[in-house]
């Protein structure tokens, strides 16, 4: 492929069936930073979100109307089936389409996916950015880090996982091919790092990415911030999980946004950060750079299954980051998954008694659910069964949110579980209403 005659459509692949909404509120970061990188080597290319609620049949009737020569798609392993026939179809539709894959369910099935997905040509595991624009430039493929392909032989190859150790060498996403316009949250989404060095059983990220963690410098994401204060912008959404790592790196951004005289910004982390790296140090340094709301990936209320989990944390440690936390003043939210082996009826009831005690602004509950590759899903091979398939699962996902997907020793029954995930929703929404209605409070007492 030659970059003079290649005109790419990328697709970022969403179903309101996944269960996390019927359209997504802000533009994926993952095909917007594929998209900057291209745009930064004058690679003619153009982007659909179907998290805006596009068809299948709107995306075909795209690619032949650019009359483009190749497709990309971003895909995760929810609702895997619609994605392939989509594929299908394109391939159908425009038999000369070179179809190019990446996205986390690329880097876990690997060359698995080709059987899986026959109209895929070429998959891009790890980070897609320069492998995308060598495969696009016309390099040879063997020659490119990263890249799945077929040989001529019909043999499948794959060049490793490729990781892009500065990720400051990257320019930021601006999205001037995305229609910014038509989505409903205005706050603009950033990723500060990737990697993760934490190892938790259940979580596929250290495996997907790398397991070294690489932050933007500080004054690379001061950069980025000043890049949308000019557009004027004010309100951000953090979307990596481990913005607070670094407690130089915080202090470097405070530094500079006084240097610089940055305006008073709304900044929310919205990935679930973690409490076992949590100080007050580095609550009082979010705070000071206009972080309102947090979140934090707090999984369980058991030591027992913190440990067995690997979450790095107690139950002790997590009540005094969210002690601390709210009484900063930060709106706090509050990740957990129910289905934990080791989890008991009582702890669970630990839990609930733990939320209430704070002023929370959001809890929100999970079904476990286990991801090929990962170490809980070993453990329940090895300790018990699967009750549905994984592509039964996965292609169904919202349908399976509340019903647990396997049994296994040391494990609540089935019955249990589905009950405490009731009481979970049920107290999720209590605590929101009841945030909610002691905000609307202290407005009135101050207008007062």
């Amino acid at each position: 492929m030659s970059t003079s005659k290649t005109s790419i459509l990328l697709v970022n692949v969403y179903y309101a069936e996944s269960g996390y909404g019927d359209r997504l509120l802000t533009p994926p970061l993952g095909i917007a930073y594929l998209s900057e990188y291209l745009t930064a080597r004058k690679v003619d290319h153009h982007i659909m979100d179907m998290g805006l609620g596009y068809t299948s049949d709107q995306i075909i009737s795209r690619v032949k109307e650019l009359n483009c020569s190749a497709m990309g798609f971003s895909i995760n392993s929810l609702c895997m089936d619609k994605t392939v026939n989509l594929i299908t179809s394109a391939k159908e539709a425009v038999p000369s389409l070179r179809i190019i894959a990446g996205g986390p369910h690329v880097s876990t099935l690997q060359e698995e996916l080709f059987r899986e997905c026959p109209g895929i040509d070429y998959a891009i595991i790890g980070e897609g950015e320069e492998s995308l624009f060598e495969l696009l430039r016309g390099d040879a493929p063997e020659n490119i880090p990263g890249l799945i392909y077929r040989d001529a032989g019909g043999n499948v190859r794959v060049n490793g996982k490729r990781i892009t150790e500065n990720i400051d060498a990257l320019p930021f996403p601006q999205f001037e091919k995305f229609e910014l316009g038509s989505y409903e949250d205005t706050s603009i989404p950033l990723l500060t790092s990737r990697g993760c060095p934490y190892k938790c059983v259940f979580c596929q990220q250290s495996s997907l990415l790398s397991k070294n963690w690489r932050g933007k410098s500080a004054e690379y994401f001061v950069e980025e911030i000043q890049h949308w204060i000019g557009r004027g912008c004010r309100t951000f959404q953090i979307l990596d999980d481990n913005f607070a790592y670094d407690l130089q790196r915080l202090k470097s951004i405070r530094k500079i946004f006084l240097k610089h005289a940055i305006p008073a910004l709304t900044i929310n982390i919205v990935g679930g950060v973690r409490v076992s790296g949590m100080t007050a140090e580095k609550l009082a340094l979010l705070k000071s750079i206009g972080v309102e709301y947090i979140s934090f990936g707090v999984e369980s209320f058991s030591d027992e299954v913190l440990r067995f989990i690997k979450k790095g944390t107690t139950t002790g440690r997590i009540e005094k980051v969210v002690s601390l936390a709210t009484g900063m003043g930060f709106k706090v939210r509050l990740f957990f998954i129910i289905g934990f082996p080791y989890e008991t009826v009582q702890s669970l009831e630990d839990m609930f008694a733990f939320i209430r005690r704070y002023p929370i602004y959001q809890a929100r509950f999970f079904n476990l659910v286990p991801y090929r590759g990962t170490a809980l899903m070993n453990w329940i091979d090895a300790h018990g069964r699967m009750l549905y398939s994984y592509n039964e699962y996965m292609n169904n996902f919202k349908a399976y949110q509340d019903i647990p997907l396997f049994e296994a020793a040391h494990t609540m029954s089935v019955a249990e579980r589905a009950q405490a995930l009731n009481r979970a929703r049920q107290l999720a929404e209590s605590m929101h209403d009841k945030f909610l209605l002691s905000e609307a409070a202290q407005t009135k007492h101050c207008k007062e």
